[in-house]
């Protein structure tokens, strides 16, 4: 998989946080517990991310 909407993954709290995002054990993660990447057949158990530079002309992250 390449890309993933922001809504069922988990970039929409790296795009929130400044800096980058590292959850070690999603499974205890309380916002990363219940997605459905965690859940799902996919059965994500670590993520990191880091907010793209690059930005919208008023300052929005675009991607992760």
């Amino acid at each position: 998989m390449s890309e993933i909407g922001r809504e069922p993954g988990l970039c929409g709290s790296a795009i929130l946080a400044d800096g980058s995002l590292v959850i070690p054990d999603t499974l205890t993660d309380p916002v990363a517990r219940s997605n459905g990447l965690v859940t799902g057949p996919m059965a994500v158990r670590f993520y990191a991310a880091a907010r793209s530079s690059r930005t919208t002309g008023t300052g929005w992250a675009l991607s992760t």
